[in-house]
């Protein structure tokens, strides 16, 4: 009962929060439904070693919580994450998503809508615990105009406030792929720079993906490396389809075209690249239950997680390979003036409109 009660006091804070940045009603409901959420993740953890003395449990959900365990061991000792109390439980949302989030774009932009936040500071995007929440905020903003991506989340980072338990949203996934999941959010409770999404995102994903692969390298999951690597192959191939219509998009949207001219324009570069995409599944002998929803929303957020990773990866290699050296180097970034971080990075000036939505800090 004191636990329970210690949880609800820490997520009436994130209500708290809301009502100090001075929004109205909206934002209360949007902070409620965050707080709740929260709660109800929190409250539904149970130790692994309870899982697995459960009878009910199965065999294999023992087996992997067993991995998970070594890799956060792992992710301690060699990768020099937080050895703290994250992903060392586990929860049964029994949904098949963390949490939704919506980006939106203006129609003739690839500039996402920012929401700020008090702890997060302002971000590209909204997240909601309700499917339903979610797909209303984002029939909202259609309607408005916007092109919206919807996506569903299997984990998320709370920057090390809570706990963050393994959830069953992604507890069964392959494993080089999970190893790459919790290494990139333990990487938040590492560093986060409040209202730098891309150098955030690029810090974790790189984490990540170098992590993953030396976890799996050290424990000798060649089967798990290797269809780990053949998966990250196929996404690279997909990201460059992405990333040639993005590029194809941002000259068309500084170009003189009119307005309409602009989204006769855009239609058909996104219909090609939709195309390139379904042809490089195909070529994999993978059909596309349906074909991807590219709009200029989906293409903001692949800047915001990609851009940097590569200048992060050479941060690593040039320390040395080394992970103190890397995270320390990553932190004196960090402390750089924006533009002059962003041009460490290789990255252009950052992309964002600042939104009138009832989240936004005051």
């Amino acid at each position: 009962m004191r636990r329970r009660c210690g949880l609800l006091a820490a997520c009436v804070v994130i209500v708290a929060a809301a009502l100090a940045a001075g929004g109205g009603c909206e934002t209360v409901a949007f902070y409620s439904q965050a707080a709740h959420g929260q709660f109800e993740m929190l409250a539904a953890r149970r130790d692994f070693a309870a899982v697995a003395n459960d009878p009910q449990t199965a065999p294999d959900l023992r087996t992997r919580l067993n991995e998970i365990a070594d890799l956060r061991r792992f992710a301690v000792d060699v990768l020099h994450l937080p050895d703290d109390g994250a992903y060392t439980r586990y929860a049964a949302l029994q949904r098949p998503a963390a949490v939704w989030t919506v980006v939106a774009t203006p129609p003739l932009s690839l500039a996402p809508r920012l929401h700020c936040f008090p702890i997060a500071g302002c971000v590209p995007y909204r997240g909601w615990f309700e499917a339903e929440a979610a797909d209303a905020e984002a029939g909202r903003l259609r309607a408005a105009g916007d092109d919206v991506s919807l996506g569903a989340v299997p984990a998320y980072s709370s920057l090390g406030w809570f706990d963050d338990p393994v959830l069953d949203t992604f507890v069964q996934w392959p494993l080089g792929r999970l190893a790459e999941l919790i290494c990139h959010e333990l990487a938040h409770r590492k560093l986060y720079l409040a209202g730098d999404a891309a150098f955030n995102e690029a810090y974790a994903t790189a984490v990540g993906r170098l992590g993953a692969e030396a976890w799996l390298r050290a424990r000798g999951r060649s089967d798990e490396l290797a269809a780990w690597q053949a998966e990250r192959a196929l996404q690279a191939e997909l990201r460059s389809v992405l990333l040639a219509t993005r590029s194809e998009l941002a000259t068309l949207y500084d170009g003189p075209l009119p307005e309409a001219g602009k989204r006769a324009a855009k239609a058909r570069i996104l219909a090609a690249a939709q195309a390139r995409y379904v042809a490089v599944l195909a070529a994999r002998g993978i059909a596309a239950a349906r074909p991807p929803e590219l709009n200029n929303a989906r293409l903001a957020m692949l800047a915001t997680y990609e851009d940097a990773v590569p200048a992060f990866e050479a941060l690593f290699h040039a320390g040395g390979d080394d992970w103190s050296t890397f995270h320390a180097a990553a932190a004196e970034l960090a402390t750089l003036p924006p533009a002059q971080r962003r041009a460490r990075l290789g990255l252009p000036a950052p992309e964002g409109i600042a939104t009138a939505s009832p989240d936004q800090a005051r």
